[in-house]
């Protein structure tokens, strides 16, 4: 099945689509999930792992600990670039 131009999906729309999602989202949506709110890309991409087949209810439960423990065993890497690899 072929895609549909996203330009023409969008002409329906009103032209205030956007902005009224995201301030519906500011009103009513999460915004105290661990992974949200943070700079850490690391938080970002273990909680969209770890959510693909699992309720939040569930994750969060994991999350944090699993962080705990992996936090642990990661060293960062010493170098003098600090680009914040780890090993």
């Amino acid at each position: 099945m072929p895609l549909e131009d996203p330009k023409s999906a969008a002409q329906g729309l009103p032209a205030d689509f956007a902005a009224r999602v995201v301030a519906w989202q500011c009103s009513h949506g999460r915004s105290e999930l661990p992974w949200q709110n943070t700079q850490d890309p690391y938080r970002v991409w273990l909680s969209e792992v770890m959510l693909q087949q699992t309720q939040v209810s569930t994750v969060l439960g994991y999350f944090a600990r699993f962080l705990d423990v992996v936090s642990h065993h990661v060293v960062p890497l010493e170098s003098e670039a600090s680009d914040g690899r780890f090993v």
